[in-house]
């Protein structure tokens, strides 16, 4: 199964995104589209960084991952 979120944004409406996803953290879920994921007390988090030289310009991509298994 895989849901993801994929639109385009400025900073005010990523500034709004990550509060909300900040608010569910803080009660112990997170939802992805039609999905309420109920998180476990500790898990690994991953923060990347990433550059692609894509012709003439740089691609550069952030990543926040949350990972663990049940």
């Amino acid at each position: 199964m895989k849901r993801e979120i994929k639109r385009s944004s400025d900073k005010a409406s990523l500034v709004e995104l990550l509060e909300k996803k900040l608010a569910e953290l803080r009660n112990n879920y997170i939802e992805i589209d039609d999905l309420k994921i109920t998180l476990p007390e500790s898990f690994e988090v991953e923060l990347e960084y990433e550059e692609e030289q894509k012709g003439d310009k740089t691609k550069c991509k952030v990543e926040i991952e949350i990972e663990w298994s049940k």
